[in-house]
């Protein structure tokens, strides 16, 4: 195993480890600097990139946050919410949404990409 690839399994293994959160470039940085393990900035966004175009973790752009998060795609979990108060970011499946999704590919022969679409609104606590 070359260097590069051990980097590689190393970025994944700590993306894996957040099961709930999203992970960005500055935390896997600072992650791997405390634990004393030389990975720079630009090796880390190298790796993303390739896991990423592999179907192994998924890259986030939330409005709001000037930072790309990263989480390891999980089966299932293809929609994502995000509280407009505290910020916290809710991943699940929906059969009522994939049925829209299709509705729109078959009816509008337009394909929503549902990795990147958020739905905005007030998570429990934040509502109640």
């Amino acid at each position: 195993m070359d260097y590069k690839t051990k980097q590689r399994q190393a970025i994944l293994e700590y993306i894996q480890q957040q099961k709930n959160r999203y992970v960005t470039v500055n935390e896997l940085a600072k992650a791997f600097k405390e634990k004393n393990i030389a990975i720079g900035l630009t090796t880390i966004y190298r790796h993303l990139e390739k896991l990423e175009a592999n179907g192994i973790i998924r890259k986030y752009n939330i409005s709001g946050s000037s930072a790309a998060c990263y989480k390891a795609i999980e089966e299932g979990d293809r929609f994502l919410l995000k509280c407009e108060t505290c910020g916290k970011l809710v991943r699940f499946s929906c059969e009522d949404l994939e049925r829209l999704y299709t509705h729109f590919n078959q009816a509008h022969n337009f394909t929503i990409n549902p990795y990147k679409t958020v739905f905005y609104g007030k998570c429990s606590r934040c509502s109640g």
